[in-house]
């Protein structure tokens, strides 16, 4: 399993409507193993979807997501606005660094 955050910006400025999970899922098909969509929509620079799905490598996840989220953008009225930015599997790296940088020499555990 996969987590592809897919970044979208809208041409409008406006915001994601609020079914816009469902709507990414009704644009699946099952060759594409999605599992779940979230909404991130005060993520920052731009709203980002969460897509969970089953892939055979990282590649496969990154470009299954990014199509799923492409269609649903241009087969729903409400979605035209808004476009693709980036899809990518988030790194985890920069969460660990914050946290090593939050505790104190003596505090940290082998």
């Amino acid at each position: 399993m996969y987590l592809v955050h897919v970044q979208v910006r809208s041409s409008a400025g406006s915001g994601l409507p609020a079914d816009v999970a469902g709507r990414v899922l009704a644009t699946a098909v099952p060759d594409e193993r999605i599992e779940h969509v979230a909404v991130h929509p005060h993520a920052r620079p731009y709203p980002v979807l969460g897509v969970v799905l089953g892939a055979d490598g990282l590649e496969q996840a990154e470009e299954r997501a990014a199509a799923v989220v492409r269609r649903a953008l241009a087969a729903h009225d409400e979605l035209r606005e808004w476009e693709q930015v980036t899809a990518q599997v988030p790194l985890i790296g920069p969460f660990y660094e914050l946290l090593v940088e939050r505790e104190t020499p003596g505090e940290l555990s082998g």
